[in-house]
Parts: structure tokens; sequence; C-alpha cells
């Protein structure tokens, strides 16, 4: 049976284990797709290797990365990188993360984002970013706002906002921004 990409079981890669996996090809030109969702942990230097990777990179079952495994994924020139499984990210990580090129943006297991944090992301220069299941404080929210891609989206599980909060949001430059989670 031919290799697909998809290695969920894989739970551990050392770096001459990634710099192998950047040499798949898929069946498409420039690259398929690499799924290591199994991976619970990831090096810096393992993720360097993978930034050599082509194709769509999904790292989505990581729950944390350092800044210095941010900082050389960032350096992933491929057609996407995704991360969805991060539940927390430091100010070093997001400022990191925030220089990915190939990043799809989007942060669906947050635990929380803190206001330092929701800053650096504020700079990532990508399309779009979303950020579900972090709890935003209104401070975050308004770093956010300054986010200059084309959409915002954000799940924000509070009762309300500030009215601070609101008129920070409403000057989004971007085309779409979408707030939910609100419980009035």
């Amino acid at each position: 049976k031919a290799f697909t990409g998809s290695l969920p079981g894989l739970t551990k890669l050392s770096a001459d284990a990634a710099a192998a996996l950047a040499t798949f090809a898929g069946k498409k030109s420039g690259g398929g797709k690499l799924n290591l969702f199994g991976l619970a942990t990831l090096s810096p230097e393992a993720a360097r290797g993978l930034a050599a990777f082509q194709g769509e990179l999904e790292l989505d079952g990581l729950a944390e990365i350092d800044a210095d495994t941010a900082a050389a994924l960032a350096q992933y020139a491929g057609r996407e990188l995704s991360l969805k499984g991060l539940k927390t990210l430091s100010v070093e990580t997001a400022a990191e993360l925030a220089k990915a090129k190939a990043w799809d943006g989007e942060l669906r297991s947050l635990r929380s984002l803190s206001d330092e944090a929701a800053a650096a992301l504020a700079g990532f220069e990508g399309k779009g970013l979303l950020i579900t299941g972090g709890l935003l404080s209104d401070r975050a929210l308004q770093a956010l706002a300054g986010f200059r891609g084309a959409s915002l989206y954000l799940i924000v599980p509070r009762p309300r906002l500030s009215d601070e909060a609101v008129r920070a949001l409403a000057g989004f430059k971007g085309d779409n921004l979408s707030l939910a989670g609100l419980r009035e």
C-alpha cells in the first residue's frame, strides 16, 4: 500500500525523520498533504526539518509549542500550515507564529489568550485569524481589532463586551468581522 502522507499514530519525530518526511511529494506536484495529528511534542530541530516540506502540513495534535519551534515553523514555505490544536500560546510563541506566512491563522482550541499574545497575533500578515475557545479580555479584543488581514473570526464565550471593545472591533479594517459566543 502506498504512503498517503497520513501518520496519525506517530507520536515522536526526530530531526532526521522530519527531514525525510519533508521530501514526501504526494500525488500533486509541489507536495501533497502531510498529516501528523499524533504528534504531542515537536522539537525546534524537527520543526526545521518539516519546514522544508512543500505541501500542506497539518500539526493539529500539538497542544503547545515553544517560541523556538514556532520560529522554525515560521520558515515553512509550503502551501499551508495548520496548528488548530494549540491550547496555550505564550507571548513569545505568538510573536514567532505571527511571522509564519503559510500558517492558516486558525486557533480552534485555545483555553485563553493573554492581552500581550493577542497583540502579537494582531501583527500576523496572513489573510485571516480565527480564534475559538479562548477567553479573551476586552484588551485582547482591542488588540486583535488591529489585525490587518481580510477576516477576523472570534468566538468569545462571555456575557457581553465593553463599549471600548465594541468600538475597537467596529474599527476593524478588513472585509469580514465575525463575533460569536456572546450571551446577551
